[in-house]
């Protein structure tokens, strides 16, 4: 469909006063668009940055300094293992290539976003999304209401956050004026810039709900992992030794809560629920450190800031719509 006649469609929205779309976006704020020139639009945009060049950062350690990964398991496992049955040096010599690449581009990101920067950024993140579906590699839900072709999907909904991160940054920060000339039609530039940020916040949004929905669904499930987190965090912080029961029951409440909030994410557009929601995957990030130690694994903290750095943009956009309508 031609840039205009996705830009009239939506535009038309503006003459349906009835038709108000709760939980996502009114006719009226679609067609005003947000204030560009806002702090909190720029708090959004940074704070998406921000979290993509974390993320990015995170990638490139793991990816280099360590070869118990979804990308090396495919390219080093044979034919019967889901992979390609490359030599050990060749799979460690690609992947680290890819983590050098995932470096480069984050950095240029948080100075200027473009499609060369955040493009490769997404590649990346979909690399080891495959890999992982391919081998299998961290499987663990098995749940018997799940069809085991359904549990395949896991990987592409718990990364749905890290994968569209860099592609909802390259929509509502572009540096280029690519975008502009492709959407532009009578309205001008700020027609576009209300197309890109809606589109792109909502493909956010969704990515957001998906990762939050599938990690509750592993809470509930008991995966063993959160359960050596809440462990092993409680030892290091508060020198408290959890009971693995007491754990399960935390983690099942815990994972209920994701959900519930996945399901509020995209019900409503209240700003406590992505706040909240920011708050707890900072908290499910640092979990990583606080359960077995900075050294080792501050990477798969920034590896998952844009598990916090999406949904407090997402809050932000909100606001800055509701400033403009008043």
């Amino acid at each position: 469909m031609p840039y205009e006649a996705i830009i009239a469609s939506f535009a038309h929205l503006s003459d349906l006063e009835a038709a108000r779309y709760d939980g996502w976006v009114t006719a009226s704020e679609l067609s005003t668009g947000p204030n560009t020139e806002s702090l909190g639009w720029q708090i959004a945009r940074w704070t998406l940055r921000v979290g993509v060049c974390l993320q990015a950062i995170g990638a490139w350690r793991w990816l280099t300094g360590y070869d118990d990964t979804p990308i090396f398991e495919w390219l080093w496992l044979g034919e019967e293992g889901g992979g390609l049955g490359w030599s050990e040096a060749e799979a460690l010599g690609l992947q680290r290539q890819v983590g050098w690449v995932a470096l480069a581009c984050g950095l240029l990101t948080l100075v200027r976003p473009s499609l060369l920067t955040t493009g490769p950024l997404v590649l990346v993140e979909a690399f080891i999304v495959y890999g992982t579906w391919k081998t299998d590699y961290g499987f663990t839900l098995h749940p018997v209401f799940i069809a085991p072709h359904w549990e395949r999907w896991y990987p592409v909904a718990a990364h749905a956050c890290r994968v569209f991160a860099p592609l909802g940054l390259m929509l509502v920060d572009p540096f280029w004026g690519f975008w502009r000339r492709g959407f532009r039609h009578q309205g001008g530039s700020e027609d576009a810039t209300t197309i890109r940020s809606y589109l792109g916040m909502q493909l956010l949004r969704l990515a957001v709900a998906a990762t939050f929905a599938t990690h509750g669904m592993e809470a509930m499930l008991q995966r063993s992992t959160f359960v050596d987190l809440l462990i092993d965090s409680a030892q290091r912080l508060l020198h408290w030794d959890l009971p693995q029961s007491q754990a399960e029951q935390a983690l099942f409440v815990i994972g209920v809560t994701d959900l519930l909030l996945a399901g509020a994410c995209l019900l409503t557009r209240s700003r406590a629920v992505f706040l909240w929601m920011a708050t707890w995957g900072a908290i499910t990030a640092v979990s990583r450190v606080t359960a077995g130690g900075l050294e080792y694994h501050w990477h798969e903290t920034l590896w998952r800031a844009s598990h916090c750095c999406v949904p407090l943009a997402l809050a932000m956009y909100w606001q800055v719509l509701r400033s403009r309508q008043k």
